[in-house]
């Protein structure tokens, strides 16, 4: 299957630099992982298994 574009590849520097990038801290990314890890211990106290809260 041909592909849509044709691209050329990165420079060899630009791969360099992706680890840097990849390692670099993520505050909103571990905020995000630390709040669903808490709320999801509160939530699971009393929705039902299905995970959806019945209305009212």
């Amino acid at each position: 299957m041909p592909l849509p574009y044709k691209a050329a590849p990165a420079p060899e520097r630009q791969f360099q630099f992706m680890p840097d990038i990849f390692a670099a801290p993520n505050l909103i990314g571990l905020e995000a992982a630390m709040i669903y890890g808490v709320l999801k211990l509160y939530f699971e106290k009393f929705l039902p298994k299905s995970g959806v809260a019945p209305m009212h």
